[in-house]
C-alpha cells in the first residue's frame, strides 16, 4: 500500500503523469493514498471554480505511520516505555490508510476546543464540504471532528456529528479541568485529576493519565509509579476508547473504578493541584521545558515533539518532591498524530515553601532558622540601585541575622542527626521563602 501513498501540498495540487507533486509550500506536503489524492485534486478545483478561495480549504495532514513506524516511536519507547506507546501515538487513526485529511477550513484549525464550541458551522467553506464531499468520495469520519474527512469510507463508520460525543466532561476531552471542591473523597480527586494520591508506605504515586484516539473516544487509566524507580507498577483502566462516548457511559465508568480505587488509597496522602508560576519563586521556561523554584538551577523535563508542553504542579504538601503534570497543546499534538493529554514528572527537593504545614512538628529552632532564611533570600536577592537602597538592605540583612547562618544551618543537622523529617526541611532551608 506504501507504494500508492504520493504527495499532496496543502492548498494546491497537480496531477503529473499519475502522482501528485507539491505546488506551492514545501513545508506543508501530505502523503495521500494514490485514488485519494486525486479524488481529493477534484475537489479542491471544484472548490475555487464555485468561487471558494484557493486557501479556503487546506489538507494539514493526510498519511500517518502507525505507532511502530512512527518517527517518534523509539524516542517514546526509550523515555516511556513500549507500553506507552499507543498512548503517546495514535492507534486506531484512519490515517494509517492514507486515505484520510485533517483539514482547515477558513483559518478555523482542527481542534477539539473548536469543535466543542462550533466554529466550523459558521464557515462557508465547511457548509460547501458538508454539501459536497461526498460526491468527490469524502464523507465526515467520526463523531465531534469536522476537520476530519475519509475518501471511501470503511465498513461501519459514522458520516457527521452524533449529539452526546466527544463531550468536555469532568475529566475533560482534552485537558483535565481543575480542582474541583465538589469533589470529596481521594479517589473521586484521583480519577477526576483533581489530585495525585502519595501512599508512603509503598513509596508510589498514584494519577489518572488520560489520551484521545480519532474514531475511538478517549481513554483514562489509574497508574501508581515507584517515586524513587519512576516505573508504573500497576494500572487500573477508567475507560478505553470507544467506552465512553456520552456522558452516561462515561460516568458510569468513572463509578466503577472508584468503587476498586478506593480501598487501595488507605493511608493515602491527597497532592493537589495548582498552577504552574503564581508565585515569584515559580519559573517555567517553555523554551527548555524546564522549570526551578526559589533561584534554583532549572530541572530539565523530558520534552518530545511536536506537543507544546505546559506544566501544573501537584505540591506534596510537606514531603521534598511534587509531581510536575505537564498538559500538551491538543490542536498542535492532534494533528501531528499524537494523541497523549498529558505526563506525569517527579521532581526532587523542589516543594518546601508551598506547604503551609511544614511547620508542624518543627522543633522551634529549626521553624526560626528555616524563616531567618526567608528573610535573608529576599534580601540577598534585591538590587543595590541607590545608596538609600543599599543601605535598606544592609540593615535588613542584619535584621534577619543572616551573617552565620550557614553555620547555623549545619549546627542543626547535627543536632537533629537521624530525624529525616527534620533533616528535609533543614536541607531545603536555603531555598525557603516565606509563604
Amino acid at each position: 500500500m506504501l507504494q500508492d501513498i504520493v504527495a499532496v501540498t496543502s492548498w494546491f495540487v497537480c496531477l503529473i503523469a499519475g502522482a501528485l507533486v507539491v505546488a506551492g509550500a514545501v513545508d506543508s506536503t501530505v502523503s495521500l493514498e494514490k485514488e485519494t489524492a486525486a479524488d481529493g485534486a477534484r475537489m479542491l478545483a471544484a472548490a475555487r471554480t464555485d468561487g471558494l478561495p484557493a486557501n479556503a480549504i487546506k489538507i494539514l495532514s493526510g498519511y500517518r505511520p502507525g505507532p511502530a513506524q512512527h518517527p517518534l516511536a523509539a524516542a517514546v519507547t526509550r523515555t516511556f516505555g513500549q507500553d506507552e506507546l499507543t498512548r503517546w501515538i495514535a492507534a486506531r487513526s484512519e490515517h494509517v490508510t492514507g486515505r484520510s485529511v485533517d483539514l482547515e477550513i477558513e483559518g478555523v484549525v482542527p481542534t477539539i476546543e473548536n469543535a466543542q464550541t462550533h466554529a466550523f458551522s459558521s464557515v462557508t467553506a465547511y457548509g460547501w464540504l458538508r454539501q459536497h464531499a461526498r460526491e468527490f468520495g469524502f464523507n465526515q469520519a467520526f463523531p465531534g471532528e469536522p476537520w476530519h474527512f475519509t475518501h471511501n469510507l470503511v465498513r461501519g463508520s459514522i458520516e457527521g456529528p452524533v449529539a452526546g460525543t466527544v463531550l468536555p466532561g469532568r475529566l475533560g476531552t482534552v485537558v483535565r479541568k481543575r480542582p474541583d471542591r465538589k469533589w470529596g473523597d481521594a479517589a473521586e480527586q484521583v480519577i477526576a485529576g483533581e489530585a495525585v494520591a502519595w501512599l508512603p508506605a509503598a513509596g508510589a504515586i498514584v494519577y489518572t493519565q488520560c489520551w484521545r484516539e480519532e474514531g475511538g473516544g478517549d481513554g483514562c487509566v489509574v497508574k501508581w509509579e515507584g517515586r524513587r524507580e519512576r516505573r508504573v507498577t500497576r494500572t487500573l483502566p477508567v475507560f478505553l476508547p470507544g467506552e465512553a462516548d456520552t456522558e452516561a457511559d462515561r460516568r458510569q465508568r468513572i463509578l466503577a473504578a472508584k468503587a476498586t480505587l478506593g480501598p487501595a488509597l488507605a493511608g493515602a496522602t491527597l497532592m493537589l493541584g495548582i498552577g504552574w508560576g503564581v508565585a515569584p519563586r515559580e519559573v517555567w521556561d517553555a523554551e527548555r521545558s524546564a522549570l526551578s523554584k526559589s533561584g534554583s538551577a532549572p530541572v530539565e523535563l523530558a520534552r518530545l515533539p511536536p506537543w507544546a508542553p505546559t506544566p501544573i504542579e501537584v505540591n506534596s504538601d510537606g514531603d521534598d518532591f511534587a509531581v510536575v503534570e505537564v498538559l500538551y497543546d491538543p490542536g498542535v499534538a492532534f494533528v501531528d498524530g499524537a494523541n497523549l493529554v498529558s505526563r506525569f514528572e517527579i521532581i526532587e527537593d523542589v516543594a518546601l515553601g508551598h506547604s503551609r504545614r511544614w511547620r508542624k512538628g518543627a522543633p522551634a529552632d529549626v521553624v526560626e532558622l528555616v524563616e531567618r532564611y526567608g528573610g535573608c533570600n529576599h534580601w540577598g536577592s534585591e538590587e543595590g540601585y541607590s545608596p538609600e537602597r543599599r543601605e535598606e538592605i544592609a540593615a535588613g540583612w542584619q535584621a534577619s541575622g543572616c551573617d552565620g547562618i550557614e553555620a547555623e544551618q549545619r549546627r542543626l543537622q547535627k543536632k537533629y542527626r537521624g530525624k529525616p523529617a527534620i533533616l528535609r526541611t533543614l536541607d531545603l532551608a536555603d531555598t525557603y521563602e516565606d509563604d
